[in-house]
């Protein structure tokens, strides 16, 4: 039995992980998941387990299946060596038909390469153990939504047949950043102040940790003044930013697509608040919602220590940008849908983006471009 902690705990046991409320609850959907791991990306396995697959002692049809199921990249490393190819129906060439990994039913749980054997987990050790689900998993996105309570955390004894290898770039002090992370996770789960509100005072907490990492966040005034809302502003900069996605990233290319045809006649108030006035009737529980997703995605991606060499106030450009630029997705795309299994679709692909990608160094580069990266114009963005 495990107890219930804050995210002020620090433990340097690595036999004992920081994990979301939901972790041990997960399991993998198998044959009933709607949209497999493994389709719509790039998935990449190291060298040295590319080379055990190939050793591997086992039957001739699945020895076939492996031969064509891995191909080594145009420009290999050991950790980055072989993708896995997908067949005409964008599926792992070892799915069974009954959609059941072949390799795993075979050969065991232990045959399988790290990222098939524990996806959509990310356990990390560097500054501090820590694991939980990504959100580009629709199951983790069911978990998260099963309970309306703020997302918990607890510690969890785990272990990992994978190397959890110290990462060799600076790392901040594990006090510092257990500190910062606890007030930043536990200021977005406050409900006394909407969503936007709440991702504005992480900005202002962390523009002032910047200049003084001494400040005590529990002494400081983090109100933010109320802020126009500009729809025409902020929706032509999203659709500027989802231009750019239509022609580097395949993933949500379609989506992207999808939302400009929408908006290309030029009537972005009117159909905006169609859509939203849909979206809010179909969830109405919306903001917990993204609430939910921004935690657990926050906490996956070590927010706001993700890149070693940011600002903490550059990752406040990318908080805003992500939220802003999930819901557009999310409101516009739901104006033809009616249920929250096709949202956590949507929010589960787009999130193959936004915690497997650079993302959050796109965003904000595009909101730079778009000269919407002051805290100003972030928090009249925010407003739509």
């Amino acid at each position: 039995m495990t107890s219930k902690v804050t995210l002020s705990g620090i433990s340097r046991d690595f036999g004992e992980f920081l994990v979301p409320d939901y972790y041990r609850r997960f399991s993998c959907k198998g044959a009933s998941c709607r949209n497999t791991c493994c389709a719509g990306w790039t998935v990449t396995v190291p060298m040295d387990q590319y080379f055990a697959l190939f050793g591997l002692s086992c039957d001739a049809d699945l020895r076939e299946s492996l031969d064509r199921a891995f191909l080594p990249v145009l420009h290999p490393t050991p950790e980055r060596y072989a993708e896995i190819r997908r067949d005409h129906k964008d599926r792992c060439r070892l799915l069974s038909e009954d959609g059941w990994c072949s390799l795993h039913a075979r050969c065991g749980e232990t045959a399988l390469p790290s990222v098939c054997r524990y996806y959509p987990r990310g356990p990390r050790i560097d500054p501090m153990p820590e694991s939980s689900c990504s959100n580009s998993c629709e199951r983790t996105l069911e978990l998260l939504f099963e309970q309306p309570a703020p997302l918990a955390f607890e510690r969890l004894p785990l272990s990992f047949q994978m190397p959890l290898e110290r990462s060799g770039r600076p790392d901040p002090d594990p006090v510092f950043y257990a500190r910062v992370r606890g007030f930043c996770l536990t200021i977005l789960a406050d409900r006394s102040y909407s969503l936007p509100t709440r991702i504005l005072m992480v900005g202002k907490l962390l523009s002032i940790l910047q200049h003084d990492r001494d400040a005590d966040p529990a002494t400081l005034d983090l109100t933010v003044p109320s802020y126009p809302r500009d729809v025409p502003g902020t929706y032509r900069t999203l659709m500027n930013v989802a231009r750019w996605f239509i022609d580097n990233n395949q993933t949500i290319s379609a989506y992207c697509e999808g939302i400009a045809s929408y908006y290309e006649d030029g009537e972005v108030e009117s159909k905006y608040r169609s859509a939203r006035t849909h979206f809010e009737a179909v969830l109405p529980d919306h903001e917990i919602l993204f609430e939910k997703m921004l935690v657990n995605d926050l906490f996956f991606r070590q927010f706001p220590f993700r890149d070693r060499s940011a600002f903490l106030d550059e990752s406040f450009v990318a908080l805003a940008g992500t939220y802003a630029f999930i819901r557009y997705l999310a409101l516009s795309l739901m104006r033809t849908k009616s249920d929250c299994e096709e949202f956590i679709d949507i929010m589960a692909a787009t999130f193959r983006v936004v915690g497997h990608t650079r993302f959050d160094r796109n965003i904000a580069a595009l909101l730079r471009d778009e000269e919407v990266a002051s805290f100003d114009a972030l928090a009249t963005m925010l407003q739509a």
